[in-house]
């Protein structure tokens, strides 16, 4: 199945997951640091198939910049893009930035580093 969210984001799902104990078995950036964008990858168990998903970008100190996606998704493998703006389309400027990948409950955190 592929979906497609809301722009400039995507959202692909790959396949069913074989893992079922383990709410989340990874949460990636690629490539990380970026200049232009990165795909965040994370999976949805079976376990937690029809979950709301919210992934969000934070600067260092707390503030939200953008939100990628905000849904209920099936069990699977996906990724979103971001392109190193805020929600209203402004271009953020290098540095370290945090994602929060929400499912459920579960809440999964990394640093991600935008440079020129």
């Amino acid at each position: 199945n592929n979906y497609t969210g809301d722009a400039p984001t995507l959202l692909m799902g790959i396949h069913e997951p074989e893992s079922i104990s383990t709410p989340v078995t990874q949460v990636q950036n690629y490539p990380n640091p970026f200049v232009t964008n990165t795909m965040i990858g994370f999976e949805v168990p079976r376990s937690l198939s029809g979950s709301l998903v919210t992934v969000t970008i934070y600067a260092l100190n707390g503030e939200a910049i953008s939100e990628l996606i905000s849904q209920q998704l099936e069990a699977g493998n996906y990724a979103v893009r971001w392109d190193g703006t805020s929600s209203n389309g402004v271009q953020m400027l290098r540095g370290a930035y945090l994602y929060k990948l929400h499912i459920g409950k579960h809440v999964f955190t990394s640093t991600m580093i935008l440079s020129e």
